[in-house]
């Protein structure tokens, strides 16, 4: 009997013992199966927070993006204008119907752009900004209750009108593109590409634009692909001249070079 009972006590003291181990409540599989769906969640915002930093905004002005739909029930769409303040397109109403109207015409047509058919140019890079309203809060109540819409906000750019003016009359009738951009800021001061096209027609010349031969709608100074070629001659000659060149001096370049095959 003793004996018997001091086998009890023993199990039941490596029972205690066993009781008192940490059990793993998750197996291997499970444990697994954990970390997978963590390292998706940490992923999921990651990408959250990338596309909220850098993509958000390519979506918000898409022009297929059914929310600048709505906002153009609400709101009056903005003016782009100059960096002096010239209103290079508006919104008016015809015929009971708000189209855009551009003053300036030609001259500004593709860094303006076009509101109808399709977008392009400013008026599509910002689409959205000019569809939001900061107008003063009680204003906007106030439309709000009488139904009328809040005027959107304005895109002021940094183009020169005067540089434009001559960028524009410089090109004549050749096709190419001039664009002159302030050294210090980035800014663009002008933006001219021919042929052109009349923005207030768009609408109405479409067919006869989309198949021109010339390609007139085509921006050619954001669009068109060119190898750089004399362009960089530019930088040869400044070092040139850094170095003792003049203007008035020649150079008959006899060199040659001949491609294998």
């Amino acid at each position: 009997m003793r004996q018997r009972s001091t086998r009890d006590m023993q199990r039941k003291t490596e029972e205690e013992a066993e009781n008192r181990k940490p059990r793993h409540t998750l197996n291997v599989e499970t444990q697994v199966i954990t970390y997978v769906f963590l390292a998706l969640f940490l992923a999921l915002v990651a990408y959250f927070i990338y596309f909220m930093a850098f993509k958000s905004e390519d979506f918000i002005n898409n022009p297929a993006n059914p929310r600048v739909k709505g906002f153009e029930k609400l709101v009056v769409r903005g003016e782009i204008k100059a960096s002096d303040g010239t209103v290079l397109a508006k919104t008016v109403t015809s015929n009971g119907e708000e189209v855009r109207e551009y003053p300036k015409g030609r001259e500004y047509a593709h860094v303006v752009g076009y509101n109808s058919n399709g977008m392009s140019g400013i008026e599509a890079d910002n689409s959205f900004y000019m569809l939001r309203s900061h107008a003063f809060i009680v204003n906007r109540i106030v439309n709000d209750l009488k139904n009328e819409k809040n005027p959107g906000d304005n895109v002021v750019t940094t183009l020169d009108t005067s540089l434009q003016d001559v960028a524009y009359n410089g090109m004549g009738y050749y096709q190419g593109a001039v664009v002159a951009i302030d050294c210090n800021t980035g800014g663009i001061l002008a933006m001219v590409s021919k042929p052109d096209f009349d923005p207030n027609t768009v609408t109405t010349n479409w067919k006869s634009l989309s198949s021109d031969e010339n390609s007139a709608l085509l921006n050619r100074a954001t669009q068109g692909l060119y190898p750089p070629g004399s362009t960089f001659k530019v930088i040869t000659a400044l070092a040139y001249l850094k170095n003792g060149g003049k203007l008035t001096d020649t150079f008959d370049c006899k060199g040659s070079y001949t491609e294998d095959g």
